[in-house]
This record gives structure tokens, sequence and C-alpha cells, in this order.
């Protein structure tokens, strides 16, 4: 199932009144509001001011309220997606380091046991005449 989202609600309402982005930009311009804002709106790239939610909300006959808690579910959810995302990334990033740091520590302890470790036995073994 689809999510619904503020620009495809919005879209859905445009329809639903039988208007064009065309017909819609035509009552907005007042609001300094043209065709690629609405198009920007609908396609989740942009959300309108408060200012444009309440001319839409008489524009298409639903509460602005209405409007605006579209917008912000939309967002919440945006912000959830980057969230998630971000975690993600974190959890690879940080499992990478363990993973490096595990490669570093090997390195060392290989490098500890040639240096000092073969030598002492190689003492030892003279001391003992073998």
């Amino acid at each position: 199932m689809k999510q619904e989202t503020f620009g495809n609600y919005i879209k859905q309402l445009r329809e639903q009144n039988m208007l064009t982005i065309e017909d819609v930009a035509e009552k907005m311009a007042e609001e300094g509001i043209c065709i690629n804002d609405i198009k920007n709106w609908e396609k989740g790239m942009t959300y309108p001011e408060t200012s444009a939610i309440s001319k839409l909300s008489l524009i298409y006959h639903v509460p602005s309220r209405e409007l605006m808690y579209y917008k912000q579910k939309t967002i919440d959810m945006q912000m959830s997606h980057i969230h998630t995302k971000f975690i993600h990334k974190l959890e690879k990033w940080l499992g990478s380091i363990r993973m490096t740091s595990m490669i570093l520590c090997a390195i060392l302890i290989f490098i500890f046991y040639i240096v000092f470790i073969l030598p002492l036995f190689a003492t030892i073994k003279n001391q003992l005449g073998l």
C-alpha cells in the first residue's frame, strides 16, 4: 500500500476538484505561487508556506488543518527515513572500524611475538644448550 504523502494528497484533491495545475496556479497567483511551485509540492520536493496552505484549503474545499496534518506527517516520515539511513550507515562504519581494530591488534600481536617472544625463546634455547 502506498503511503499517503502531502504531495500525493494535494494531487488527489486537485484531480477530485477537476482542476489542472494551471488552474490552481492561476488561483494562487496573488500569493506569488507559480506552476513550478505546485509541481514541486505534488512531487514532494518542497512544501507550501502556511499562507499557501490556507489558500489551497479554500481551493480544494478541505480544512487547512487537514493539509497541515499531511504536510507534517510527510515531513515526519522523511525525517524517520533519514534517521534510519543514518543509523544504518553509522552501524556499518562502526563495524568496519571494529574489523580494522581487530586486524591491527592481530598485526601488533604478531610483531610483538616476532620482536620479543622469538628472541626470548632463542636465548632460553641457547642457555639450555639445545
